[in-house]
């Protein structure tokens, strides 16, 4: 319980004692009466006493305006802390037989019950002595029983005499010195014992100064001391009295030439403390258009904080202090003062990358620079707000900030055909505004030999590719199998130009087409001896139909004729009579040949051979031993799921078992013919399409067995294979498609023969096996590489991707709609020069 003068405990007295705390003791007595002009208790209009404690904080006391008591007029006195917030207050009546203090009208309670207090009694003499109060009173419930407990009060005032006493107000003589002995004895109505509180409190009141100083020992059970504890005057106005008359001075104002608008600390260090409450009228802050910035002060110290009504708004601001800003004790500023500042409310934002958001090559050391809308600051752009990553891996850089630019540099080198992504948030400015939104960026590094995916169609999709020269005229043409617009699957060109580009796509024969959705297979050759390449189309159980090419890009509809399975077909010469023969793997192991008659077209009726031990597998044509007679070689089916086998064309047309051969796997997905050991003699290369990933290659002996199978590690499931010299230094490679995976790989052929480990590249997802093509596109020399109407052109590595494929303009529009008419009207000659791209 506290002392009924103090604070805690709504004591009357406590704006004068200031909550009684701190510590110390009195100072030298002097003997003899004051002098009756003396005045212990001055309560002039402008009065302020300002109190420190020994726990370091500060009480304020100010006379606020006259009050009306029992006694008479009064005044209204106020505590406050240091900031100005409200801490108690009171009603003194002040008269020359003493002081006499009053609980506020609107306090109820304890306090009210209480009631008035007679502080001091005039004149004072050494051993005076008065009984302040003597009473019960019946308001509080200090057990907890739900009951008001009943509290004996009982405090004497005692003059001890007159003293010297300093103070860091300055030295006070003749000093009153009033002890102040209290008891507060509770009765707890629920029969308990009862229990006394007492405090002795020591005051001193200056002469025409009032309390300067002020040592409370509380004794908390009514016998132990506790640790004084006390308040001592810092300084004082009573009326026109002050402790000092220096004057307050501005030391430093905040902020600086910019500073981050959230958040902004607009403030002015003083000299000294000063009145928060003529800084409400003695300091103004206006915006760039000459408005008064509405808000409030706070202090803290010796400084004063400016906080605004809203949140600080980007721009310039002036502030100015006037001489009505006063200390504590109302001494004005030395001068008036007045600065400016500006708030930056806005972050950077990422304006441009270089190179390009989407830029595709990126060089493995080549540097990334962002630009930003202005200068960051350097510690924001670190691990945390800038990372990259290749899909899989975070990405190591080094970062590098010069202004308004931030570098990122890579460790050791991007990744390898890969899609670079960057994410950055968090950057901020100068002043610590952040980026108002993060941004994510993508580029695709070096690819290597072969480019990132380059659409050749754009509104259509291709189900199977040849790269040929289909019109002989020296430039390699795209052909393809495509969606016409009724829904049918046709045969589609885009004619090559001089200057590698490509015309715009057409279809074969106009009103041509198969409602089988598997024609995806395409076979180019001059069937018939003109000279003109013609084209077979079909696919897994779809019925194969020609395209005959009468003049150049001109095409009449020609026979049609069975079907066969899994893209197992041929165009080829079986017999060596010059004439090429239709070869296409049917069901239960059986093969038929289509035969030209004397006009140079299939019959109707092939001619079937069955394979012994055959079954579902792939047809391959080549003549693997030079004989100019090709042989026949199924991968997988039937007794040879895992295995190769070899079937040689006999004297009456039919096929014997030359060889076979195991991979040692299931599901051989495709196989492909080639030299790729450089003896000379055709190997068979196997992508395999199971566990483990394999790619499996039977070389030819020079007794025309084969080997055991070389297997070289794949990327995963393969689901097609070429053989092809794709680098130029006459030894073919091999190329291994990967379905559903975006990848296709290179093996390349090595001047021992033996294939290095292989390269991976970029490609469209979800192939197919027989939309997989090989050859020089882009008339540059080099092969390149179409999957699913996707192409991957070689090129130089570090070199950058070269432009894609023209579509043509009008002109070339304009020649195709010609090209049209002509294959309406096939007696219109419509074949003529090439333009350039």
């Amino acid at each position: 319980m506290k002392n009924i003068r103090s604070g805690g405990a709504c004591a009357l007295a406590c704006v004068l004692l200031a909550a009684c705390g701190g510590g110390g003791g009195g100072g030298d007595n002097t003997s003899g009466p004051p002098p009756a002009s003396v005045d212990y208790f001055p309560v002039p209009a402008q009065a302020r006493w300002i109190y420190a404690a020994d726990d370091g904080s500060i009480e304020r006391v100010d006379v606020v305006a006259p009050a009306t008591t029992a006694q008479g007029q009064g005044v209204s006195m106020v505590t406050s802390d240091a900031s100005g917030a409200l801490l108690d207050s009171t009603i003194a009546y002040a008269d020359a037989s003493g002081v006499t203090i009053y609980p506020p009208p609107d306090v109820t309670g304890f306090e009210h019950d209480v009631g008035p207090l007679k502080l001091l009694a005039f004149p004072p003499s050494a051993g005076q002595s008065f009984t302040e109060i003597d009473k019960t009173v019946t308001s509080s419930d200090f057990d907890g029983d739900g009951k008001p407990d009943p509290v004996a009060l009982k405090s004497v005032v005692t003059v001890v005499g007159f003293e010297s006493v300093d103070v860091p107000a300055g030295h006070v003589a003749n000093a009153l010195h009033v002890r102040t002995d209290s008891t507060e004895t509770v009765k707890p109505t629920s029969g308990g014992p009862a229990y006394t509180f007492r405090s002795v409190v020591d005051d001193w009141y200056g002469p025409n100064i009032g309390l300067v100083r002020s040592t409370e020992v509380d004794y908390p059970d009514g016998v132990t001391a506790e640790t004084p504890t006390t308040l001592t005057l810092s300084a004082y106005r009573v009326g026109s009295v002050r402790s000092e008359t220096q004057a307050p001075t501005v030391t430093a104002t905040a902020p600086g030439a910019v500073a981050r608008a959230n958040g902004a600390d607009v403030s002015v260090t003083f000299s000294e403390a000063v009145d928060a409450d003529t800084l409400a009228s003695g300091w103004r802050i206006l915006d760039a258009s000459g408005q008064a910035v509405e808000g409030h002060v706070t202090m803290v110290g010796t400084t004063a904080h400016f906080v605004p009504d809203s949140a600080w708004a980007g721009g310039s601001y002036s502030a100015t202090l006037s001489t009505g800003v006063t200390d504590l004790i109302g001494n004005p500023l030395a001068q008036a003062a007045s600065w400016t500042f500006s708030l930056d409310a806005t972050g950077p934002a990422l304006l441009s990358a270089t190179p390009a958001d989407g830029t595709s090559q990126l060089p493995l050391n080549a540097p990334i620079v962002l630009n930003f809308s202005e200068p960051v600051a350097a510690a924001s752009a670190n691990a945390g707000t800038l990372w990259a990553s290749d899909g899989s891996n975070a990405v190591g850089f080094a970062i590098a900030v010069d202004g308004a630019s931030v570098t990122l540099t890579p460790t050791t080198a991007w990744p390898l055909r890969k899609t670079l992504q960057l994410s950055i948030t968090g950057i901020t400015d100068a002043v610590g505004n952040p980026m108002a939104a993060g941004a994510n960026l993508s580029f695709q590094t070096d690819s290597g030999a072969f480019g990132y995916p380059q659409s050749l169609l754009s509104n259509q999709a291709a189900y199977g590719s040849v790269i040929t020269d289909l019109d002989g005229d020296g430039h390699a043409d795209f052909v393809y199998t495509g969606q016409t617009p009724d829904g049918r699957i046709a045969p589609f060109v885009r004619y090559g130009l001089a200057g590698g580009g490509l015309e715009a796509p057409v279809q074969l024969l106009a009103g041509d087409g198969d409602n089988c959705s598997q024609s995806d297979q395409i076979r180019v050759v001059d069937l018939d001896g003109d000279g003109r390449r013609d084209v077979a189309v079909g696919g897994t159980w779809c019925t194969w139909r020609v395209l005959r090419q009468t003049a150049p890009r001109q095409f009449t509809a020609g026979e049609s004729f069975g079907y066969v399975l899994n893209g197992g077909a041929a165009v080829v010469d079986l017999d060596g009579d010059g004439i090429p023969e239709f070869v296409g793997q049917m069901d239960s192991g059986r093969v038929a040949v289509w035969t030209q008659d004397g006009a140079r077209r299939f019959g109707a009726t092939p001619v079937v051979t069955t394979l012994p031990s055959f079954g579902g597998g792939s047809l391959h044509v080549a003549d693997l031993y030079g004989s100019g007679v090709p042989e026949l070689v199924y991968a997988g089916g039937g007794n040879f799921d895992s295995g190769v086998s070899v079937w040689q064309r006999q004297v009456d047309g039919s096929y014997a078992l030359r060889t076979q051969m195991d991979t040692g796997f299931q599901m051989i997905e495709d196989i492909a013919v080639g030299d790729v050991n450089g003896d000379g003699r055709p190997d068979i290369v196997a992508a395999i399409g199971d566990y483990p990933t394999q790619t499996c290659v039977f070389l030819q002996q020079a007794d025309g067995s084969f080997a055991p199978c070389v297997h070289y590690p794949a990327l995963t499931w393969s689901s097609a294979v070429r053989i092809a010299d794709v680098d130029g230094d006459g030894r073919p490679d091999v190329l291994v498609e990967y379905s559903g995976w975006g990848t296709f790989g290179v093996l390349y052929q090595q001047a021992d023969g033996t294939l290095a480990p292989e390269v991976d590249y970029a490609a469209p997802y979800g192939s197919s096996m027989a939309s997989f093509a090989v050859g020089d596109l882009t008339g540059d020399g080099r092969p390149d590489v179409v999957l699913d109407g996707m192409l991957m052109r070689q090129r130089t590595p570090g070199s950058g991707d070269a432009a894609p494929l023209a579509t043509p303009g009008l002109a070339h529009a304009l020649r195709a709609s010609h090209l049209m008419r002509a294959l309406r009207h096939p007696a219109t000659p419509s074949h003529g020069s090439k333009a350039g791209t």
